[in-house]
């Protein structure tokens, strides 16, 4: 930068209240977001997956097969 000075980043600013003082530091910070990003991401597939196999598992146990002829009417 032409101050010598790394950016403010918005997510660094949040996460510690102070602008990083040099580019690793920020770089370290921004890895460490996005290494929870990726975990969150991980987690939330997980819990999606469990409640549609939940859901999946309710219905199954009521459901019956249906075999449909030719001239049968619903």
């Amino acid at each position: 930068m032409m101050t010598g000075k790394s950016p403010i980043v918005l997510t660094t600013w949040a996460t510690h209240r102070q602008p990083a003082s040099n580019a690793s530091e920020e770089m370290s910070m921004v890895m460490q977001l996005d290494e929870e990003r990726w975990c969150l991401w991980e987690m939330g597939k997980a819990n999606l997956e469990k409640a549609h196999k939940w859901y999946k598992d309710f219905v199954d146990k009521s459901r019956q097969e249906v075999n449909f002829e030719e001239g049968n009417e619903m």
